[in-house]
């Protein structure tokens, strides 16, 4: 019998969270009872409404878990619709949803986190995960040792289970592998970097890579795809430092795929990655990866075996790395198979859906 599963989301953004929900629906609305709660402005609604997936309208905001009339509102929609199984991954949701699902009798109530802040330890958090979460599923091990920083059993350990963010490659196989239009040089290699223009994603450390690369050699250059606040700052920063001929933003791109198709190797100057997505389907397409080796990079890339990792925020040792790899494209070859064969075992959908159909308890 299928069962019913609620996806639970109030957000107006779209960001890593509604894209893994979105995709997860997609996954499993062919074999079980999908319906999605969210925000009526947001763009996950739009994307969930077009796929044909029952979808409810919420509204939720930071203090609405303190309104007994918002409270009421969700027991009754919950009585109503009376999911299996629900799932959230935002703050807000997770204290707004947690009991009201209870006292409606939904049995299985998950809380997914790709947050990398410390979970508070106020009365509120304590009281909705010991008597309201049944499952709490981090996207890394790195986001379970953040959300418990504060306090180390915030969180009974038997409900924990880290199910990592994944690729479905299957479909990333499918898809459309035609390249962008590049003018290579023959002896080129061009490393790319993929996400918003923002300071978390560390792009204001291109200039000086790059800078320091160039010392080595003049065959390589950095692709960048993705806008944001940080353009104009970074390219004053590339003029600065006299690497135009080096780095090229090229905007907002249609298809990761083409992107990451078209480049050698990916770069990951990032501060901060829960678990970086983008690295899996570089090596979805048996591209190296380089980055920092900070927060959930190492769970991802094995260091000298799926790519490279610097010390944090050392360009000149990231600018080395590089070298290494522009210097020798058997090197290039025997890394991008080896993440391909890790992703394959750890970060691929049919993997990860295996991990989330035993929280959903969906053969019970």
């Amino acid at each position: 019998m299928n069962k019913r599963i609620c996806f639970i989301n109030s957000s107006k953004e779209w960001g890593g969270g509604e894209s893994w929900q979105y995709e997860t629906m997609l996954d499993f609305k062919e074999k079980e009872d999908i319906i999605s709660f969210c925000s009526p402005k947001g763009a996950l609604y739009e994307k969930v409404s077009a796929s044909g997936i029952n979808t409810v309208s919420i509204s939720v905001g930071n203090f609405s878990y303190l309104n007994p009339i918002k409270i009421l509102w969700a027991y009754r929609l919950f009585k109503k619709t009376a999911p299996d199984v629900i799932l959230f991954n935002t703050s807000n949701d997770f204290k707004m949803f947690t009991m009201p699902a209870k006292w409606a009798g939904v049995k299985h109530r998950l809380y997914r986190r790709d947050n990398g802040t410390p979970l508070k330890t106020h009365f509120i958090n304590q009281f909705l995960f010991n008597n309201g979460v049944t499952s709490f599923l981090p996207c890394s091990t790195f986001i379970k040792e953040a959300a418990l920083k504060k306090k180390q059993d915030l969180i009974q350990a038997d409900i924990i289970e880290v199910i990592y963010n994944s690729v479905n490659l299957k479909k990333w196989d499918s898809l459309p592998s035609s390249n962008l239009e590049l003018n290579k040089r023959p002896e080129e290699v061009i490393f790319g970097c993929i996400g918003r223009l923002s300071h978390e994603k560390g792009l204001l450390f291109l200039p000086e890579i790059a800078k320091s690369l160039s010392q080595n050699t003049p065959n390589f250059k950095i692709l960048v795809a993705g806008k944001g606040p940080l353009k104009l700052k970074l390219e004053t920063k590339i003029a600065k430092y006299g690497v135009e001929s080096y780095i090229e933003l090229l905007g907002f791109v249609e298809s990761n795929k083409a992107f990451i198709e078209s480049i050698d190797c990916l770069l990951l100057p990032s501060y901060w990655e829960g678990l970086p997505t983008v690295a899996i389907e570089a090596m979805a397409s048996k591209k190296p990866v380089v980055a920092f080796d900070v927060a959930g990079n190492p769970e991802v890339i094995i260091k000298n075996e799926t790519g490279f990792l610097a010390t944090p925020f050392d360009t000149k040792e990231m600018a080395e790395q590089m070298f290494k790899l522009i210097s020798d494209p058997k090197l290039r070859k025997t890394i991008g198979e080896a993440g391909r064969t890790l992703a394959e075992k750890l970060f691929s959908k049919e993997v990860t859906n295996i991990q989330l159909s035993k929280s959903f308890h969906l053969t019970d």
